[in-house]
């Protein structure tokens, strides 16, 4: 469910989203939007990287920025 409401919005609202977007507009929790996050990550739809800084490392816990592929 989880998947389909973050995808939905991507869709919708050009294609970009941070953590605390998903978890202030779709009521979900950041340990559920992270996870959702590198879901959608591994099944090849978005792009995951740091909302900060131009690390490449991801840390579980920082605030990420998910991209919809082309």
């Amino acid at each position: 469910v989880e998947r389909v409401k973050i995808l939905d919005k991507l869709l919708s609202d050009g294609g970009s989203w941070t953590t605390a977007q998903i978890t202030g507009s779709l009521d979900i929790s950041r340990p559920t939007a992270r996870r959702t996050m590198t879901e959608l990550t591994i099944l090849g739809l978005v792009d995951m990287h740091p909302k900060l800084g131009t690390e490449d490392v991801i840390e579980y816990n920082e605030e990420k920025k998910i991209r919809l592929k082309t």
